[in-house]
């Protein structure tokens, strides 16, 4: 019996935890931290509290929970927590994580592609994201004119038959005439 309070008792400070880190309730996150809920602890869809603050973009409770431990990485096998920012869109988030010693990834930077947010993209590649033709796809997929030019101006193939394709066919012509200009 005391064995299944005991569980009960760690599956609540971890439902706290997590639950503060998706609001990102700083307050709520410090007190399941104080309690001793674990940092590294997955949710049910394997993330970790930090991803789950990352992708809300709360700034707040990423410091908080990288004090208290937290692996810049994320969890081993799902999407790191830069990549869930830059997906976003929320680029306070992706700055934090840089800053905490994040990776620039080739996911990293095809979500931010994918978001359409080229300030995240501009951000990602000033920190050394490498670019890859996908990255270019992923933008004009987003109908992302200005994230095209990010990369094509980081030297991205403009003549990429993929691209042009795609964005011809979304009805494009600001990204056509973008990639002609830089093929």
């Amino acid at each position: 019996m005391q064995e299944a309070n005991l569980a009960l008792f760690c599956l609540h400070r971890l439902q706290a935890l997590l639950d503060a880190a998706r609001g990102g309730d700083v307050e709520a996150l410090q007190g399941a931290l104080a309690a001793g809920a674990d940092v590294a602890a997955l949710c049910s869809e394997g993330h970790q509290a930090l991803q789950l603050a990352a992708e809300g973009g709360h700034v707040q409770a990423i410091f908080v929970l990288i004090v208290a431990g937290a692996a810049v990485a994320g969890a081993r096998g799902g999407p790191s927590p830069l990549s869930l920012a830059a997906y976003k869109g929320h680029l306070p988030a992706v700055y934090a994580l840089l800053a905490a010693g994040a990776v620039v990834d080739c996911a990293a930077m095809r979500l931010a592609a994918s978001s359409g947010s080229p300030g995240v993209l501009g951000t990602l590649l000033a920190a050394g994201g490498e670019t890859v033709q996908e990255s270019l796809r992923d933008a004009v997929h987003a109908g992302s004119a200005r994230c095209v030019q990010l990369l094509l101006e980081a030297g991205l193939d403009g003549e990429c038959p993929s691209s042009m394709h795609i964005a011809a066919a979304e009805g494009h012509a600001d990204i056509v005439e973008l990639l002609l200009a830089h093929g």
